[in-house]
């Protein structure tokens, strides 16, 4: 990794400077449920390669939107692509990133470095047959180029990892390792049930909070909290009923500690609280059925929800606990939707970005 250094430990990686993985935003009082309105880039577009998949976004310290998405119609043919784009101005020429890196077993996660320039967390193994060196990798962004991704943490070949940053820097995980454990460090956080989908963030309090979805019965997903760096963790929660969820959830904590989780089955559903202290699950938009979908906290404590239907993708924004009604995301009016991600920026602002399906694919962006 150029910029940084690299310290492994049984439980996390200390990445200076850095931080990584969930979302966890400043937060302030909103305005009465108004429908979202402004804009810092406009809406665009550009072509991408056949087999485009597992978009992801982030502003970095400067204000620029990146992006990043898989290319190929194989996993070992696949190139993983980066694009970026100023306030204001037009995409950059794509990059390659991580050009080495042969197979990967999850969707990259876009995140920032110590300096606060892009960075990409890899799962999977740099060189096809060398399953040996399977691992959580990081590739970051410096002088205009891309690093060769460096070994973070091994944990088995089938692990899954989720990571997240507390205020120093370190990079924490917890990790799957299927059917049915789910770990920080060494310490088991499940409680035996078949499982997946993890998420994992640090707050701006250095609380850890982390969720999957159970498949035992019941089913859910299940919520646990840590204020002591994942010595002692809170005792289970379920965040939703038994639900057959359609999508992996989506896990944002804002600066009063509050946590954000959006989840869809055939409805796309919200919920939000503290220990102890969740509400219902509430309906953000009905009827979506299998479609991307996604949700996220700005800094001015707004939340925000995408989904797609046949008009395009569609936004709404809750504040002062209400919804607003949704409206159409700019530039988005027809598209066939096969992938979304969100980017949070400081000043309140939120990117959205999709994949549209076709031959060839495009992907788009607008900020909200």
């Amino acid at each position: 990794m150029q910029g940084g250094s690299i310290i492994v430990s049984s439980a996390f990686v200390l990445i200076a400077g850095c931080t990584a993985g969930g979302t966890s935003v400043e937060d302030a009082s909103g305005g009465g449920g108004t429908a979202p309105t402004g804009a810092v880039n406009e809406p665009g577009s550009f072509e991408a390669g056949a087999g485009a998949d597992g978009l992801d976004a982030i502003v970095d310290a400067d204000g620029v939107l990146h992006l990043a998405w898989w290319e190929g119609t194989s996993i070992t043919g696949a190139r993983l692509l980066s694009r970026s784009v100023p306030a204001g101005g037009e995409p950059a020429e794509p990059e390659q990133v991580a050009a080495g890196f042969e197979i990967v077993e999850a969707d990259p996660e876009l995140l920032l470095g110590p300096d606060g320039e892009p960075c990409v967390a890899l799962e999977g193994w740099p060189y096809a047959g060398d399953i040996s060196s399977e691992g959580l990798y990081l590739s970051c962004r410096s002088s205009g180029t891309w690093g060769d991704p460096t070994l973070v943490e091994q944990r088995g070949v089938t692990a899954d990892y989720a990571t997240s940053s507390d205020a120093a820097g370190s990079l924490h995980a917890i990790y799957i390792s299927p059917p049915s454990s789910i770990a920080f460090g060494e310490l088991e956080l499940g409680d035996g049930s078949t499982l997946q989908h993890p998420a994992f963030v640090i707050d701006g309090s250095d609380a850890y909070h982390a969720i999957w979805q159970s498949l035992g019965s019941p089913g859910g997903l299940i919520y646990r909290s840590s204020t002591d760096e994942g010595a002692t963790w809170s005792e289970p929660e379920t965040l939703s009923g038994d639900y057959s969820f359609a999508r992996p959830p989506d896990l944002s904590v804002a600066s009063d500690g509050t946590v954000h989780v959006f989840f869809a089955s055939s409805d796309l559903f919200h919920d939000s609280g503290t220990i102890g202290a969740f509400g219902p699950p509430e309906k953000v938009a009905v009827g979506i059925g299998n479609v991307p979908s996604t949700g996220t906290v700005a800094s001015d404590g707004a939340v925000h929800a995408f989904w797609t239907d046949a008009a395009g993708v569609q936004h709404a924004v809750r504040t002062d606990g209400t919804w607003s009604a949704p409206t159409l995301v700019p530039g988005t009016e027809g598209v066939v939707a096969s992938d979304l991600a969100t980017a949070v920026d400081s000043d309140g602002s939120v990117s959205v970005a999709w994949i549209e399906a076709g031959e060839p694919p495009f992907v788009g962006y607008a900020t909200v």
